[in-house]
C-alpha cells in the first residue's frame, strides 16, 4: 500500500514473487525433516533460557480489541466463502484463479499434510481457529472425525457454532479459550487428540517451547507422529 502510488502493480508483483522465491529456496535447503528438529531444539533452548514462567502469548486482549472482536459481518464483505483469515495457495500464471478456489486448495493441502486420512485418526484440535475455515471445511469432508476448535474471540466462536448448526455438522465443537490457558480440562475434554492443527497462529505466540511440548493434548498412538523425532509438532500446520 505504501509503494502502490509510486510503483505500478506489475512491478510490485514481480518484487513480491522474487522475494518469496528466495525465501522458499532457503526453506527447501533446510533438509526437512531435520530442519523441523533443529527448529524444535532451538525453541526448547530458548524456553529453558528464559524460564518456564513466560506466557505462551501476550497482549491477547489487545489483539481481540483490534480485529478479532470486530463484528463478523464486516469480514463477510471481503473474505472468501470459507472465511479463511490467513494466506492461501494461488496457482501461478493463472489470472482466472479465484479466492474461493484458493481457499479450497489450501484447506485440502492442510488436510493432506496433517494426515487426516491416516488410520487411527479420530479426534482433531484446531488451535487459534479464527472463523473456523479449516474446522468447518474438514468437518464436512471428514464426517467420521471429531473436531474441537478454540479461539479467544466470542464473535468467532459464535460464527463457528452457528455455521456448524446451519450445515448440520454434529462433529464440531467450538470453545472460547485464551491460548495461555490451553489444557484438556479447559477445553472441556478428557481424551487426547490424534492431530493438532495451528494455521498462522504461532506468530502470535511467545513461548513456543511451552506450546510445543504440552504433549498431553495428543495421543501417543498417533500413526504419524509417534514414529518420528518431531513429536506432535509435526502435526502443526504453519503456512
Amino acid at each position: 500500500a505504501l509503494v502502490a502510488p509510486i510503483l505500478p502493480d506489475s512491478v510490485i508483483r514481480w518484487i513480491t514473487r522474487s522475494v518469496l522465491t528466495r525465501y522458499m529456496k532457503q526453506l527447501s535447503d533446510l533438509d526437512w525433516p531435520m530442519g523441523d528438529v533443529r527448529f524444535l531444539d532451538e525453541m526448547k533452548s530458548r524456553g529453558e533460557s528464559r524460564g518456564d514462567g513466560k506466557a505462551i502469548a501476550v497482549d491477547t486482549a489487545a489483539a481481540n480489541e483490534q480485529h478479532y472482536e470486530v463484528p463478523t459481518e464486516f469480514y463477510l464483505g471481503f473474505l472468501g466463502p470459507c472465511m479463511k483469515y490467513s494466506s492461501c495457495e494461488w496457482e501461478l500464471n493463472n489470472p482466472n484463479d479465484t479466492l474461493e478456489a484458493a481457499e479450497e486448495r489450501t484447506l485440502a493441502s492442510y488436510a493432506r499434510r496433517v494426515g487426516l486420512d491416516d488410520d487411527g485418526v479420530k479426534r482433531v484440535l484446531d488451535i487459534g481457529c479464527g472463523w473456523g475455515s479449516f474446522t468447518l471445511w474438514a468437518a464436512k469432508k471428514y464426517p467420521q472425525l471429531s473436531f474441537t476448535c478454540f479461539s479467544n474471540s466470542a464473535t468467532q466462536i459464535a460464527h463457528i457454532t452457528q455455521s456448524a448448526k446451519e450445515r448440520g455438522l454434529s462433529n464440531v465443537r467450538a470453545t472460547r479459550l485464551d491460548i495461555n490457558k490451553l489444557s484438556l480440562q479447559n477445553l472441556g475434554e478428557t481424551k487426547p487428540f490424534d492431530r493438532i492443527v495451528s494455521i498462522e497462529c504461532l506468530e502470535h505466540s511467545e513461548n513456543y517451547e511451552l506450546l510445543f511440548f504440552r504433549k498431553r493434548l495428543r495421543s501417543s498412538s498417533s500413526t504419524r507422529d509417534s514414529q518420528n523425532a518431531q513429536g506432535w509438532a509435526a502435526a502443526l500446520v504453519q503456512n
